[in-house]
């Protein structure tokens, strides 16, 4: 919570039938949705763009730039935003609601395209560790002042550990992005706890 004056949410998809992945944002109803956020004492969040094909989610990210430029009351809400894939696992249960067919490896290339579309607004990224390989991306998102949280991920040990040691800090809501059955004994849940003094989690 900011303390001065409400909430901050850093993953919103979309509120009051304004889906910021949809492939148009009309100003005023975006504008009519920080109002309402406000009122309910929200007082920042990050747009939250999820998987789908490269060139649908560079239009989605530009129109959010678009709308948050129009508007210096629509900027002071959405104060950035996270860019929740491609790059996740797209197994049954890990990728959740995101279309697995659009799932993809992280690669750098990609990766500048979607920061670029979002035209340095992009605070943090949510991939799957496993689809990184060597943590490639993200390092680079963290040398270039970009928070990278795991999500809809089922990353070995070893791979978490690598992707700490490259910049990752977050956890995008652990417990919710993973198959409802899992091991006993080695499951992604316990893998992320063990990092705990390494990582922040969102549950939701």
């Amino acid at each position: 919570m900011n303390a001065h004056t409400g909430y901050v949410d850093l993953q919103v998809n979309g509120y009051a039938d304004v889906d910021f992945n949809a492939d148009q944002l009309h100003a005023e109803r975006v504008a009519a949705v920080c109002q309402r956020l406000r009122d309910e004492g929200v007082a920042e969040i990050l747009a939250t763009v999820i998987t789908a094909d490269l060139d649908a989610m560079c239009r989605r990210l530009a129109n959010i730039c678009r709308v948050r430029e129009s508007n210096p009351e629509i900027a002071a809400m959405i104060r950035g935003i996270h860019i929740e894939g491609p790059f996740l696992n797209e197994q049954p249960g890990y990728i959740g609601a995101h279309p697995a067919s659009a799932a993809r490896p992280a690669d750098i290339e990609s990766m500048k395209r979607l920061l670029e579309a979002a035209g340095g607004n992009t605070k943090i990224v949510t991939l799957a560790p496993e689809r990184d390989a060597q943590a490639r991306v993200t390092g680079y998102l963290a040398g270039h002042g970009v928070r990278v949280s795991a999500g809809h991920c089922n990353p070995s040990l070893d791979e978490l550990h690598a992707a700490v040691d490259a910049g990752l800090s977050l956890f995008t809501h652990l417990g919710n992005g993973c198959p409802g059955t899992l091991p006993r004994h080695d499951n992604i849940i316990h893998r992320a706890l063990s990092l705990s003094d390494h990582l922040m989690f969102g549950f939701i």
